[in-house]
């Protein structure tokens, strides 16, 4: 059995999903939960499979899921309920998958429109809302903070895509470095953390912080021929969660932790 969390709240809630073996119905995933008990499968009618992608501190799981017909849906569920999940609505297309849930339950994620385009939406007092782009077809929200500002990625007009983030009714540009793409996966206050490209196509690692984006590997002293190669997750405290290549070029996941001044 193969199994992969995604997240982890404050009281320990994780969810994720895991691929039956075939006695139990087939190698496809089922999102599920894991409580300190046992683990909690997510059971969503005529589900081909599921994924559960984030967990808030109140215990609401948002996911998607494939129904057997081949649409995919956006779901959002407890582990009170985990039969009886609430399917969300699209901008008009037959997909929408939820990545992200604040404490105030404002959800966010990508949803195709009747022409096909996907974009990033923000699922706010029990409506669907349509982020736009930065001038392309597609978008996707990945993170939501407390003040229900969204983080993810857009096209822009050249086709190029960029890290944004969408506060104040507008979807902002957050740059590259120097390069010409870049990917926001999480915010927290308005730190932003992401990959972007800079000379010669080499991808960086990036912490935005309401001002401009800057390279981590160049912000941690001491580094030591260890080299941050993704940054997937940032908490109140500015821990960063990360990805780095050890001295022997071994791949580890890593926290990076602020000097307190």
């Amino acid at each position: 059995m193969e199994s992969r969390a995604t997240h982890i709240n404050e009281q320990g809630l994780m969810v994720g999903w895991t691929r039956l073996s075939p006695k139990e119905g087939g190698p496809l995933p089922q999102a599920v939960i894991w409580t300190q008990e046992r683990v909690v499968p997510i059971c969503i009618p005529k589900s081909a499979q599921s994924f559960a992608y984030a967990v808030n501190d109140k215990g609401i799981i948002v996911g998607a899921f494939e129904h057997t017909n081949g649409f995919v849906r956006a779901f959002a569920t407890n582990p009170k309920s985990p039969t009886q999940p609430h399917i969300l609505g699209t901008l008009g297309g037959s997909t929408a998958r939820a990545f992200a849930i604040n404490e105030h339950g404002t959800m966010v994620g990508v949803s195709s429109l009747k022409n096909g385009d996907r974009h990033a939406f923000r699922m706010l007092g029990g409506k669907l809302n349509d982020l736009g782009t930065l001038g392309g077809k597609t978008s996707q929200a990945n993170d939501v903070n407390s003040r229900d500002q969204a983080v993810g990625v857009a096209q822009i007009k050249t086709g190029r895509f960029h890290a944004f983030i969408h506060k104040e009714g507008e979807m902002k540009d957050l740059g590259t470095l120097v390069g010409s793409f870049s990917y926001a996966y999480a915010v927290y206050s308005e730190l932003v953390v992401g990959i972007a490209e800079e000379n010669q196509r080499l991808r960086r690692v990036f912490l935005h912080d309401g001002e401009r984006m800057r390279d981590l590997n160049r912000l941690v002293p001491n580094l030591k021929n260890w080299f941050i190669t993704e940054a997937t997750d940032i908490n109140r405290n500015s821990d960063i969660l990360a990805m780095a290549r050890n001295p022997n070029g071994v791949l580890q996941p890593i926290i990076l932790i602020p000097i307190k001044c």
